[in-house]
């Protein structure tokens, strides 16, 4: 009898477990829901480029002048090579900085979703992250 209670209650422990896992991915983490690819391949792709041209656009809104003033972050999502970003990307501290992360958020867990949608895949490589930026013409330029 205490066998089988054990068995019970261990089944009980390892299923509370395994709920309690987290195994999405970021989405439970935003404000804002991430993309809905619910289209073909193309039209999927071209929700997340417009996407992309947002974030790029709120990221080079400002004239580069001071360095000092600047800041990168990772972006996107490789299907090879788990947590790796697709790339980084540098944005003005003048910008509205919470809602352009939150757009980089976003970007990364609809990509990640995409990728698993059309079981696409991309090179393994691992981008460094910038060791600094400087400014060049008006535009933030990223420094490996």
């Amino acid at each position: 009898m205490k066998l089988k209670t054990r068995m019970i209650l261990c089944s009980i422990g390892s299923l509370v477990f395994l709920i309690g896992c987290n195994t999405n991915d970021d989405a439970n983490m935003l404000e804002t829901a991430p993309l809905v690819f619910d289209g073909d391949l193309n039209s999927d792709t071209a929700k997340l480029e417009a996407l992309f041209n947002e974030i790029v656009s709120m990221a080079g809104s400002e004239v580069c002048s001071d360095s000092k003033e600047w800041l990168s972050t990772p972006f996107g999502y490789r299907s090879c090579g788990g947590i790796a970003p697709a790339g980084y990307l540098a944005y003005s501290k003048k910008i509205n900085v919470d809602a352009f992360l939150e757009k980089v958020a976003v970007y990364r867990v609809s990509q990640k979703r995409l990728n698993e949608k059309w079981q696409l895949v991309s090179t393994c490589e691992l981008i460094q992250e910038p060791k600094g930026i400087r400014c060049e013409d008006g535009a933030a330029v990223l420094e490996y």
